[in-house]
């Protein structure tokens, strides 16, 4: 539109194109009001928004299921859609906020358990290792390098958990975090065994005395009852003595229980 009037040599033209695109003129004007007003003031707002929300949408499902969340999520969607948003970025600071603050509660709870379950995975190998160690013949199997392999991967994990902010990748890393604690224990199992001693009682030889570290018997329990809905007494018992039948089974074969 511009272009017409500085490429109009006739001053009569120019003067009736002018009158004629009086109304086009004074929209342009706010126009450029509010794009000069939103690149003085309103640029920051705009791109906290952008980011935010961008942030907010790898948790998009959680979020939908809080309420003032979603609402907020809505209305800044609608903001970031909205071909002239200048006179509604004033309510972006309380937007993000608002969804924010609702994102970070839902990612500290789906971390808490998380946490904890690593850590306590960890404190578990450790022991194992700190046991093995008070065992003169297994001193010289508990390595650092042995240590490192057994604890590196969760530490690993534990340590991309703290920053993560995907409630569901926060979840993966709790069900990988299961695998290594599962892999570190088979390789401590595999790796801390006591060495055979020679026989020489020609009488016979001594019983070989019990592996410090004993073998693992899983027991799932869910696996254990095909039948659905525990619905009465009897369900109950016969779920219980399949339970304490397969403890028993593992117990008497010298195995230690890892109840999953």
């Amino acid at each position: 539109m511009i272009r017409k009037f500085v490429e109009e040599e006739d001053s009569s033209l120019f003067l009736e194109r002018f009158l004629n695109t009086k109304n086009e003129l004074l929209d342009l004007q706010e126009d450029y009001q509010d794009i000069h007003g939103f690149y003085e003031n309103q640029r920051h707002s705009w791109d906290q928004l952008r980011k935010t929300y961008s942030e907010l949408l790898q948790n998009e499902l959680q979020l939908r299921q809080h309420a003032e969340a979603s609402h907020a999520m809505e209305q800044m969607k609608a903001i970031l859609g909205h071909p002239r948003p200048y006179n509604q970025l004033h309510q972006a600071a309380d937007l993000t906020h608002t969804a924010k603050a609702a994102n970070d509660a839902l990612i500290t709870t789906a971390k808490a358990p998380a946490v904890q379950q690593i850590e306590n995975s960890i404190a578990h190998i450790q022991a194992e290792l700190t046991k093995a160690k008070s065992d003169e013949k297994l001193q010289e199997l508990v390595t650092d390098l042995l240590e490192r392999r057994a604890t590196g991967e969760l530490l690993n994990l534990l340590n991309q958990l703290e920053k993560q902010t995907s409630i569901a990748h926060i979840a993966q890393l709790r069900q990988t975090a299961e695998a290594a604690f599962e892999t570190a224990i088979s390789l401590l199992e595999q790796t801390l065994v006591v060495p055979p001693e020679p026989v020489i009682d020609i009488v016979g030889p001594d019983p070989p005395p019990p592996p410090l570290i004993k073998k693992r018997r899983v027991v799932e329990p869910k696996t254990l009852w095909q039948k659905g809905f525990i619905e009465t007494p009897a369900d109950m018992n016969e779920f219980l003595t399949q339970l304490r039948d397969e403890m028993e089974s593992a117990l008497e074969a010298n195995e230690r229980i890892q109840i999953k």
